[in-house]
């Protein structure tokens, strides 16, 4: 397995309380497989995407990628994994509008506005080309519709060739139609070799998946209903 995480738990809250999202949530997640997470809006599926992705770290439990415990990974050590192993892809794009689409994709490799390649704008462009946006390099956000904006999100996911594509919610906010043409997109990238685990809470896009991963109230259900 490319991913198990066993047992992991994790509350949000302060010293008046504390409320707990996982419950002792245990999943494995095969490399090259694409898998949705699923289940009722409080469930915990956004939670363990993040504690998946090194995003949170859990309160208890254990995650290992690649034979390696991520939980007892340092803060730079965890930077690191994230910009070389694991793409990021949210419901809203959140690219800077001031940037070209280009410039968005270029993002994971700029240390300030200097020093990009030409590597690693060819990379940028190439990434662009498949997700459907060649000739729209040169583009600004604003310019760009809700499809192409999350599209250039994508790209900019993988322009640093990640193993993994993490994705919560990358339909949430689009039509049907233009969330379709998203999960064809995901589709072909997982086609590609590029493990995707995604969050979603339609059932349509969720059947597109290769494997539908059900939590409730903080745990993972086995196929029969019962927490994992």
């Amino acid at each position: 397995m490319l991913i198990t995480a066993t047992d992991i738990v994790k509350s949000y809250g302060n010293d008046a309380g504390q409320s707990p999202a996982l419950r002792g949530a245990s999943l494995a997640i095969a490399e090259g497989e694409f898998a949705c997470i699923v289940g009722r809006s409080g469930s915990g599926k956004s939670t363990l995407l993040a504690v998946l992705s090194t995003l949170l770290r859990p309160d208890a439990g254990s995650i290992v990628y690649r034979g390696a415990e991520l939980t007892r990974l340092p803060g730079r050590d965890l930077d690191r994994l994230r910009s070389s192993e694991f793409g990021m892809v949210f419901q809203m794009h959140h690219l800077l509008p001031y940037l070209t689409a280009e410039e968005n994709v270029l993002l994971p490799f700029m240390r300030g506005f200097s020093g990009i390649t030409a590597e690693q704008r060819a990379r940028a462009r190439e990434v662009l080309t498949q997700v459907g946006l060649s000739g729209k390099e040169e583009r600004l956000p604003g310019q760009l519709s809700g499809g192409e904006q999350q599209r250039v999100a994508i790209a900019r996911a993988l322009s640093p060739a990640p193993r993994v594509l993490f994705a919560d919610e990358p339909t949430g906010s689009l039509d049907k139609a233009t969330g379709r043409g998203i999960m064809g997109l995901l589709q072909a990238v997982n086609a590609r070799g590029v493990t995707v685990v995604m969050v979603t809470h339609d059932p349509e896009y969720a059947a597109m998946a290769g494997r539908r991963i059900t939590i409730d109230d903080g745990r993972v259900l086995t196929p029969d209903g019962r927490a994992a």
